[in-house]
């Protein structure tokens, strides 16, 4: 089983006239096209819906967690409790997904059907059959999206399109390739990155020891590098967590530019960018825009400070943040329980 894209292998004894279905190519599949979804709905056997792909590469659903890997078609074919691991067909009768979630205040049907693209489904297979786990590559970086707001700040085009690097674990991956912490990336072996979750997803999917190619922006200047991918599972054993793994939060260092759009009088400490489904974080009520000033009353200002203040705080089981609540201005203490 793989839990974080929501996938297992099931070893069956086949029958000499089993009939099987064919595997598409997710890749090619187009926003619009018609696809047929089957499965047991409420219990219904063998029930088939149609609808239309609405949308492609939809990430940040939340539905696995902060550890997930989400990349899924979104299908307004009619998916209810019981359609999970049934097919998602296109025209020519080929499988280009497996059903896998709804988004539904009802817990019913509401047009918002989510399905794991074929190609992923794939590749976590036969990774599982020959090696009886997962076996995903890392890059050694903290990543986030370069928003229009980023990238006027850094003097780039608005509409440039990357993932700026805020840190880097090290010695790892990213940083042996010559990646330094302000580079936004670009390309990576040979794809343009559009968003975290997207270059997450490719390096996941990348054979620890492959070489690829990585353009970054440095400096208004493109730079091309080359980037031995590590394995996941090992760092993972090897490497203590870091704080923004503990408290499941991305964040980047308070700049004047940002200062001056929040209103402070100064620029100082961390802002949060992001936080994660079912962390720590959320459960305490920290939301993005929220900015931090101190962990355990040690003054932090970069997201490498603020990474080890954490960590060294879950030594003790819970991490004291003065911080800057978003919507109201007041800034306070909070604690937050740390496992």
């Amino acid at each position: 089983t793989d839990p974080n894209t929501d996938l297992a292998v099931v070893k069956i004894d086949p029958t000499p006239n089993m009939q099987y279905a064919t595997l598409g190519d997710s890749d090619e599949v187009k926003v619009g096209e018609w696809v047929i979804a089957i499965g047991s709905p409420r219990g219904l056997d063998w029930t088939v819906t149609a609808g239309i792909v609405s949308a492609k590469n939809r990430s940040e659903i939340g539905a696995l967690g902060p550890a997930g890997y989400e990349d899924f078609i979104q299908t307004d074919a009619s998916i209810n409790p019981g359609n999970s691991g049934g097919p998602l067909i296109n025209l020519k009768g080929e499988v280009i997904g497996i059903n896998s979630l709804i988004v539904s205040a009802s817990m019913g049907s509401e047009g918002l059907g989510f399905a794991i693209p074929s190609n992923i489904a794939k590749e976590i297979s036969q990774s599982l059959v020959q090696h009886g786990k997962v076996v995903r590559g890392y890059m050694g970086v903290n990543i986030q999206e370069l928003t229009p707001e980023i990238a006027k700040s850094l003097k780039l085009e608005k509409q440039m399109r990357g993932v700026i690097v805020t840190d880097l674990t090290p010695g790892g991956p990213a940083e042996n390739a010559g990646i330094e912490q302000g580079d936004v990336i670009l390309e990576y072996n040979g794809k343009n990155v559009e968003s975290v979750a997207q270059l997450r997803n490719m390096v996941a999917s990348t054979s620890p020891g492959q070489s690829v190619r990585i353009r970054v922006l440095r400096e208004k200047k493109e730079v091309e590098l080359m980037l031995m991918v590590g394995d996941l599972a090992k760092d993972q054993l090897t490497r203590p967590q870091v704080g923004n793994e503990l408290l499941g939060v991305s964040v980047q260092t308070v700049t004047p530019q940002i200062a001056r759009q929040q209103g402070l009088r100064k620029a100082e400490g961390v802002i949060i960018t992001e936080v994660n489904k079912k962390s720590a974080a959320e459960a305490v009520g920290i939301e993005k825009g929220d900015i931090i000033y101190r962990v355990n009353n040690s003054a932090v200002n970069t997201p490498g400070e603020f990474n080890k203040l954490v960590a060294k705080a879950a030594e003790e089981g819970q991490a004291v943040l003065l911080l800057r609540d978003m919507r109201s201005g007041r800034v306070g203490y909070i604690s937050v329980p740390l496992r």
